[in-house]
């Protein structure tokens, strides 16, 4: 089940982070890559930049399109090898 945001179409550059080492990573693991996509596809929803710490990845969502619900998927892989996929899902909502 993916974390849920609300969001306005005008909210540009927030930054919404995911906190791998909250249930995930294993003792002295860290992130090792870290990507972001967004779906559907969409000119009005963008990922604007991606980055990540050891533990932290976060991500800057602009746009959308009110009443329209959108996904950003955060693939990491891990200094262990391991990978895993979370998802933020961003339904926007107030004036256009």
């Amino acid at each position: 089940m993916p974390q849920v945001f609300v969001k306005t179409p005008q909210a540009n550059d927030i930054d919404y982070t995911i906190n791998w080492d909250d249930g995930y990573l294993l003792t002295g693991e860290t992130i090792a890559s870290s990507s972001w996509s967004s779906y559907p596809s969409s000119t009005n929803f963008s990922i604007t930049t991606g980055s990540f710490t050891t533990a932290l990845a976060t991500v800057d969502i602009s746009g959308g399109l009110q009443g329209e619900t959108y996904y950003a998927r955060n693939l990491i892989i891990t200094s262990g090898g391991r990978t895993d996929t979370r998802t933020l899902q961003f339904d926007i909502w107030g004036p256009r």
